[in-house]
């Protein structure tokens, strides 16, 4: 069904994002979401957004990512939070 398919690729979109994060830095991890200013226009479907906020510890931290649509008249999304500490753990 389509609804269900734009719901695995939005999801799917949302944990590239996060996987991509994951491997940086914290710094950069940081850098690479502030830069994002406008969120990232996809297949022109799809809008993703990013955000890397403090968490209980200093070396871990939430990284947040959104993928939202248009499905009819409503909008949609799809967020996916994780915790890092960056360079891949």
């Amino acid at each position: 069904n389509t609804k269900g398919n734009i719901i695995t690729i939005a999801t799917m979109l949302a944990r590239e994002k996060i996987e991509y994060l994951k491997s940086l830095p914290i710094q950069q991890m940081q850098a690479e979401c502030a830069e994002e200013l406008e969120a990232e226009h996809l297949d022109g479907t799809f809008t993703r957004a990013c955000e890397v906020s403090a968490s209980f510890s200093e070396t871990v931290k939430v990284i947040k990512v959104t993928v939202s649509w248009k499905g009819g008249s409503q909008n949609r999304e799809v967020v996916l939070e994780t915790l890092t500490r960056g360079s891949g753990a």
